[in-house]
């Protein structure tokens, strides 16, 4: 009895749970638009009459508006700002004349069945720097349940096709152009700027359009053509090139065409007077019902679009199948203008650029922006919030679309177990996906799938939603069968479309059509940064299950999720089976069949995310089982998990102490980047007749979140050894004089917004030489008695750095604290403080004004500070590569590097301390010119030496003209001006005393070193 009760009491509990659920809500928003297009001045003038109901729970007393044509008004817009985070100034540097906007907004508003009007103010922006987002206050709140009618004139003018929307010519993309509700929904208002990185969610409604334009264009639309001469003449035009030019002159008598189309969020059209017309039709898999498809293309790519209408049927047909049927009467595809991305999705039509080439190339975006219609259209995703859910789920179905259109796809994990990495991205190549998202985790520069759209990373943004969600949710699709994913897919299809689900809808729709728990792949795999990475312990054992054998595979997890993972047989380098596992932490054992087989791997197929994939294999047999076989490759390459792989290189190098030297590259792989790295260059010299190079080792750690916001530790070692001078005796024997060096660094890196930079370095450096000294023979007038003096030093250093990699005016700071000790000719000690900042006033999108201050201070004069340019004299921690160190004459004495006071005279053959001092401190000036190349120099510097041996200035000057050929590697100045120290004492030096031969370069050769440019690569 007690248990019936107790059944009763929990029984009324869910019933009252689930009746105390709040029930789902829509707003509804109805449009009716009438326009017209002025091609002249690209405007649009028109009146828009908007019914709004509320449907929600709550009194309305404020509506929020998108007026996204503001986006393009000016440049401190939010879209500005954008573009410019991602490094492009496309519109920042825009003519003026090509900005849009949208103004002449007179808002009425009125009940539709009182008729009665309500007083409506100004417009209020929460932005006032960008107004594409608008409030407008009510004077009476819009009641639970009913409608309002809001109406105005607007006129737009349509900015050029910087984005999505706008015009090239007279080639009309007439995008997000009316003014337009924001969504309201269960969580409240959504206003959103216009953004490239973030898409839509908008309010369901019937839309009904009247265009009105000169008669000679050719119109693709959202809806159905209700005008019948319309549509009887673009059926006449179907196929036809009809050789019209681009600058074909408009037509002096207009038309007016009327769109109309139910349950859309948006509407858009398109206008070209060259559009070659197809239509074709397709039926559909379950209602059998018949959907007209139409392309609009440019004469100039129809070899590629001719057959585009049988692409857009065979999508929709797909699409229909594995989803749900397509709910409207037409598909389209227009051929235009479009700067952001490849393609841009519309209800029932959609944009795509033109320069693709291939016709797969052309199916693979049409089948992406056409599937759309799915997930950003009928299912009303919120791309803003949760852009996965669309971009991740259309393009899994479009990779599954194209693997069904093109069964003999490179998709090289199927074919073959070694890496090649296809860059034609139309290819569903899956190892080159696993491994371009390896890369990101190994650098910890990934971010969690389910972000709204603007807290990605522009590369995370491309790399994250668009790779990882689809490569996530077909890794869910073969956990749990086709067949299973397609029914939950379908559920939710058939539950939620021409509504808005959202993320925890999805889940709850594979929960009512799986029985696995799915929190792996919507909680870790989707909403977080956890890693993969599960190891093969041993593969002896055998056990019988009902007769039938089985090995025992003991697993580790080395992360704390429970991702399932599958378990591989392979023989001759082909997977022979495979079984699914569910995923569990700490150690397991799994059965795994007793056949013939020569090795187990865990995600043979590069199906997962794995973090580590040399664990991942065992040999049945022999010795040492788990570790992989060595190879040899040459060069470089992508990492392959399956061997310990050694990469070789020739190399070759040059300073004019030890000639040409010959060697090779050793190094243990360049990506993805690896917890260790090491790189090993020995070169051998002919002329002295030893090992001369260069090597490595990195070492990388990734702290969990901590309060001091340290990002990545990162411990180096580098050594390396040249000589540096070289002189002969009077037999005519060579000496070398000798350098080896060895650094080592602790680097802590900070937490910090996009395009900056914090660094925190430990340095240490141990200097260590071998310098010959000599006597003058009387006799012979040469060299004699060479003996090796030997000398060694250490310096420390605390480093600190900060960057803004901004496109627009980036600056850098770098703040030095050295202190040390050095044997020479007596024991010195060395303190010293040094910054250097340098900001770029930017002119344009690669010109600019370049400007660098620097100061220093060293309070015993051990290692003054130098206005100069650097030298090989100057640098004495061998910072920098100088093929000539301390050459006094010939080219190698007019290298100079970019570091000191980077004034543009040289010392190395000035025996005096001009420039020299205590204390210094310098600007530098370089300002870009109109030809391409060549800049402007100016500089000037202040110093204070009470040692200096003449009589000098305190104050220098220079200014000249420079050729970049190399940005901040290499570069020719060449001095025109000076004050009159320079002039006096480096000037009538021998190696400058004409003018041409005053010219200095740089050449920063360890900037071009590809495997810091691999692991310092910004995202």
């Amino acid at each position: 009895m007690r248990k019936n009760i107790l059944s009763l009491f929990l029984l009324c509990g869910l019933a009252h749970f689930t009746y105390a659920q709040p029930k789902y809500w829509q707003q509804q928003a109805d449009y009716r638009i009438k326009v017209t297009l002025d091609d002249v001045h690209h405007i649009l003038r028109g009146e828009v009459e908007i019914t709004y109901t509320n449907n929600s729970p709550n009194d309305l007393d404020e509506l929020y508006l998108h007026l996204w044509p503001n986006a393009y008004a000016g440049r401190s817009t939010v879209f500005n700002q954008e573009l410019l985070k991602k490094g492009e100034t496309k519109f920042q540097y825009a003519d003026e004349s090509q900005y849009g906007y949208i103004d002449s907004l007179s808002f009425k508003a009125y009940h539709p069945t009182t008729k009665q009007e309500l007083v409506i103010p100004s417009l209020n922006y929460p932005n006032p720097k960008s107004k594409d987002v608008a409030i407008l206050k009510l004077t009476q709140a819009l009641k639970r349940g009913e409608s309002l009618i809001l109406s105005t004139p607007f006129r737009e003018k349509l900015p050029y096709s910087f984005s999505r929307g706008g015009h090239y010519g007279q080639s009309y993309q007439v995008t997000q152009w009316f003014p337009k509700m924001a969504m309201y929904d269960q969580s409240g208002w959504h206003p959103h700027h216009y953004t490239e990185q973030s898409e839509y969610y908008d309010n369901f409604g019937n839309y009904d359009v009247q265009i009105t334009l000169p008669s000679n264009y050719v119109v693709a639309a959202t809806g159905n053509l209700m005008t019948a001469s319309e549509n009887e003449w673009l059926q006449s035009l179907i196929g036809k090139n009809r050789n019209i030019r681009s600058d074909e002159p408009s037509s002096t008598t207009y038309k007016t065409i009327q769109y109309v189309q139910k349950n859309v969020h948006d509407f858009a059209w398109f206008a070209d007077k060259q559009y070659i017309v197809n239509r074709s039709s397709v039926v559909l898999p379950g209602s059998k019902r018949n959907v007209d498809t139409w392309t609009f293309y440019l004469p100039e790519h129809q070899d590629v679009w001719k057959n585009a209408t049988r692409m857009i049927d065979s999508s929709v047909y797909y699409y229909s199948l594995w989803v749900g049927d397509y709910l409207y009467s037409q598909a389209t595809a227009v051929d235009g203008h479009l700067l952001a991305g490849g393609g841009m999705e519309y209800p029932n039509i959609t944009i795509i650029a033109g320069n693709y080439r291939t016709e797969k190339s052309l199916e693979s975006v049409i089948a992406h922006e056409v599937g759309h219609n799915w997930f950003q259209g009928m299912l009303g995703f919120n791309e803003s919030d949760y852009p996965w859910l669309d971009e991740g789920f259309n393009t899994y179905y479009q990779n599954r679309y194209m693997e069904k259109r093109y069964p003999n796809l490179p998709d090289t994990v199927k074919k073959k177990r070694r890496l090649s990495l296809s860059l034609d991205m139309d290819d569903v190549n899956t190892k080159r996906d696993a491994t371009l998202l390896t890369y990101m985790h190994r650098r910890h520069d990934d971010q969690p799938v389910c972000l709204a759209a603007d807290a990605f990373t522009s590369m995370n943004y491309g790399l994250m939603v668009y790779m990882k969600a689809p490569f996530a949710i077909k890794y869910l699709a073969l956990y749990l069968g086709q067949e299973a994913f397609d029914q939950s897919m379908q559920n939710l299809f058939a539950t939620w479309n021409l509504k808005h689900p959202q993320p925890d809808d999805v889940h709850q729709s594979f929960k009512e059509k799986v029985p696995q728990d799915l929190d792996w792949f919507f909680n870790s795999v989707i909403c977080s940064k956890d890693r993969m990475d599960y190891k093969i312990i041993r593969a002896r054992d055998t056990t019988q299950i009902a007769g039938t054998p089985f090995y025992k595979v003991k697993i580790r997890n080395n992360q704390r999720n429970k991702i399932p993972f599958t378990l591989s047989s392979i023989a001759d380098d082909k997977t022979i089976q495979t079984k699914w596992y569910g995923g569990f932490t700490g150690t397991n054992t799994v059965l795994f069949p007793y056949t013939s087989f020569q090795k187990l791997a865990l995600d043979a197929d590069y199906q997962s995310i794995e973090y580590k994939r040399q664990n991942n294999y065992i040999r049945m047999r022999g010795l040492c089982r788990k570790t992989e076989p060595f190879q040899v490759k040459l060069i470089g390459g992508i990492e392959q998990p399956e061997y310990t792989s050694l990469y070789i290189a020739p190399a070759f190098g040059f300073n004019y102490y030890n000639k040409m030297m010959y060697g090779i590259v050793l190094h243990n792989g360049i990506i993805p980047n690896k917890h260790i790295e090491w790189q090993l260059i020995p070169l051998y010299s002919q002329a002295s007749g030893n090992i001369n190079g260069f090597g490595r080792i990195n070492t990388f750690l990734f702290p969990r979140a901590n309060s001091l916001n340290i990002e990545k530790i990162n411990f180096n070692v580098t050594a390396n050894r040249f000589a540096y001078g070289a002189r002969n005796d009077d037999q005519g024997t060579r000496y070398f004089d000798e350098l080896q060096r060895l650094q080592s660094m602790l680097k802590f890196s900070f937490t910090a917004p996009a395009n900056i930079s914090k660094h925190l370095s430990l340095q240490h450096i141990l200097m260590y030489g071998k310098e010959y000294r000599y006597d003058l023979n009387p006799v012979t007038q040469g060299l004699t008695n060479f003996s090796p003096d030997y000398f060694y030093s250490h310096y420390f250093r605390l480093i600190y750095e900060l960057s803004n990699r901004r496109i627009i005016n980036p600056y850098s700071l770098r703040i030095v604290n050295e202190s040390g000790y050095f044997t020479d000719v007596q024991f010195s000690y060395l303190s010293r403080m040094t910054a250097e900042l340098n900001y770029r006033i930017s002119y344009s999108d690669k010109k600019g004004l370049d400007i660098r201050l620097f100061g220093g201070y060293d309070p015993n004069g051990v290692q003054p500070i130098f206005l100069a340019a650097g030298n090989g004299r100057n640098d004495y921690t061998a910072d920098h590569y100088f093929m000539g160190r301390f050459e006094q004459d010939g080219l190698y004495a007019h290298q100079v590097s970019q570091s000191g006071g980077m004034m543009k005279f040289n010392t190395s053959s000035y025996i005096g301390r001009l420039g020299e001092g205590f204390s210094a401190a310098a600007i530098n000036l370089k300002s870009s010119l109109p030809v391409p190349l060549f800049f402007l120099f100016a500089d000037a510097g202040f110093y204070n030496s009470p040692s200096k041996l003449v009589a000098h200035e305190s104050v220098l000057f220079d200014a000249g003209i420079g050729l970049q050929i190399i940005p901040g590697v290499f570069e020719v100045y060449l001095p025109l001006l000076a004050s009159s120290d320079i002039r006096n004492n480096i000037f009538t030096q021998p190696e400058y005393n004409i003018w041409y031969k005053r010219i200095l370069f740089t050449l920063e050769l360890q900037k071009l070193d590809p495997f810091r440019w691999v692991r310092n690569f910004s995202m």
